[in-house]
């Protein structure tokens, strides 16, 4: 098995999750991909009908329980309304992980910039970990992500590294912001 869903494995964890239902034949459901299925006529559904649907709410349970026994106790505040539901626990728990304001990015850069080959690894363990903080920024990314938008980012987060600690105040309401551009910096 792999390590349960904590405040600071959201990447790996999703990955090995979805690795995971999907063994189970349990991913399309929780993806949203896979949608209840009504019958032709909802009041003489075929025998067909009531066992696809039998089968598909099964599978909505099994995979709704698979999600909740992958996550740690103190994580389990953020889908414990949404038990049965397997597609609104999974959107819910990448909205609290993956965080698109320019503090998480801030983050997943540090993250990136700080990696460095550790005397017991090999380069190859080195490329991992490179790849693996890229795709957190990947996915900290909003929808239609810009090379432009990349360089604006990349300069108010120089600018913000760049102040010293009697900005921090400014700083913190700053990161908050769903976007920062050199206006609102």
């Amino acid at each position: 098995m792999f390590p349960s869903l904590s405040e600071a494995n959201y990447a790996t964890w999703a990955d090995n999750m979805e690795a995971c239902l999907c063994t189970k034949d349990l991913f399309t459901v929780t993806n949203g991909s896979e949608a209840e299925l009504q019958p032709a006529d909802p009041a003489k559904p075929s025998t067909l009908e009531v066992r696809n649907l039998r089968e598909w709410k099964s599978r909505t349970a099994k995979a709704s329980g698979e999600l909740w026994l992958a996550v740690e106790d103190e994580q389990k505040a953020h889908v414990r309304l949404l038990k049965g539901n397997p597609v609104k626990m999974w959107a819910k728990l990448k909205e609290v992980h993956l965080q698109k304001k320019p503090g998480a990015h801030l983050n997943v850069y540090d993250t990136l910039f700080a990696i460095w080959k550790q005397e017991d690894k090999s380069l190859t363990a080195l490329m991992g970990r490179a790849h693996t903080a890229l795709q957190s920024i990947q996915d900290h990314h909003p929808e239609n992500f810009t090379i432009e938008m990349l360089d604006q980012e990349l300069e108010c987060m120089a600018l913000v590294c760049a102040l010293p600690q009697e900005y921090n105040t400014s700083v913190s309401s700053l990161l908050l912001l769903d976007f920062l551009d050199l206006t609102k910096l």
